[in-house]
């Protein structure tokens, strides 16, 4: 499962970065230091990417004892037509919840733990993302990542 996480990991470094340097980077640090990423995958952002082999659109789950309200959530899924070939791991990421908005749109299911259950229906598109940095300014920014923002509700 960690293969699978970090395939979404990796996905958003690209659509953020164009390449994957500083997933490079990252991941290198993490295993010098012998610590996680405390649950932020890039700062303000936590990947959650999930396998295909049921063949049904994963929900996004969110333990609620971990949920933070400023931190967006990014839904993925990962795929592969022949198993026995990893490179051709194909991961499309669905979209994205902040935390704030999750804790009022998901609903409380308990597997393993107390979760807030989000449906990749309620995400907003992944095409919102911006990463203004290549402007000069070094804040991530997102469109409205609460469900629904095209739409005004």
């Amino acid at each position: 499962m960690q293969f699978i996480g970090l395939a979404g990991e990796a996905a958003i470094h690209r659509i953020l970065y164009g390449d994957l340097h500083r997933f490079w980077i990252a991941q290198g640090l993490q295993q010098k230091s012998h610590r996680g990423d405390g649950g932020n995958d890039l700062p303000g952002l936590d990947i959650k990417c999930a396998d295909m082999i049921g063949g049904k659109v994963p929900n996004l789950l969110i333990q609620a004892k971990l949920i933070k309200p400023e931190t967006i959530y990014i839904l993925a899924i990962a795929s592969v037509d022949e198993p026995k070939k990893p490179e051709l791991l194909e991961v499309k990421v669905l979209g994205c919840i902040r935390g704030s908005s999750a804790r009022v749109h998901g609903s409380i299911v308990e597997f393993h733990y107390l979760n807030y259950l989000v449906s990749a229906e309620q995400l907003t598109p992944i095409d919102v993302l911006k990463w203004p940095e290549l402007a000069g300014d070094q804040q991530l920014q997102f469109a409205d990542c609460s469900p629904h923002a095209q739409d005004g509700v």
